[in-house]
C-alpha cells in the first residue's frame, strides 16, 4: 500500500506527541501517562477489577500489576477484596486521586479539544468510526 508508510509514520508522531504531552502535564502529580489513563478509567467506572484495565486499554497482567503496584504505593488507588472470590480484588481511587481528578479530567479534556479542534461533527464521526476500524483490523 502507498500509504502505508505515511499511516505509520502519521501514528506514531500523534502517540509521540501524545506522550509527550501526558507525561508533562502529570509531572506535577508525579504520574506517569499510563497511570493517569488507570485513574480516569477507574473514576468513570467506579470500582475496576485489574482485568477490566487490562481489558479496556489492551494491557498484559504484567503491565497491568505493575501500574497497580506503584499507584497504590504513592497513595492513588486502595484495594477492596472482592466478595465471594479471594483470589480477586476491586481497585478504588483514594482520597488523594479524587482530589486531584478534576484536574486530571481536564487535562484529557483539553487533549481531546486539541485533537479535533477544527473538525465539524461529521469529521469527528468518522474519524472515531475509522480508528475503530482499524483496531478491528488488527485485533486477534
Amino acid at each position: 500500500m502507498k500509504n502505508a508508510k505515511l499511516l505509520g509514520r502519521l501514528t506514531g508522531i500523534l502517540y509521540r506527541k501524545s506522550t509527550t504531552y501526558f507525561q508533562k502535564e502529570f509531572k506535577t502529580f508525579g504520574l506517569g501517562h499510563s497511570q493517569g489513563k488507570v485513574l480516569r478509567f477507574i473514576d468513570l467506572n467506579g470500582k475496576v477489577l485489574p482485568k477490566q484495565i487490562a481489558e479496556y486499554y489492551n494491557l498484559d497482567k504484567g503491565s497491568v500489576t505493575s501500574l497497580i503496584k506503584s499507584l497504590e504505593k504513592n497513595g492513588f488507588l486502595e484495594r477492596e477484596s472482592h466478595p465471594t472470590d479471594n483470589r480477586c480484588f476491586y481497585l478504588t481511587l483514594s482520597s488523594k486521586a479524587k482530589e486531584i481528578m478534576p484536574e486530571l479530567n481536564q487535562i484529557f479534556e483539553n487533549w481531546a479539544s486539541k485533537l479535533v479542534s477544527d473538525f465539524s461533527d461529521e469529521e469527528k464521526n468518522l474519524l472515531i468510526g475509522s480508528l475503530q476500524k482499524m483496531i478491528d483490523n488488527v485485533s486477534f
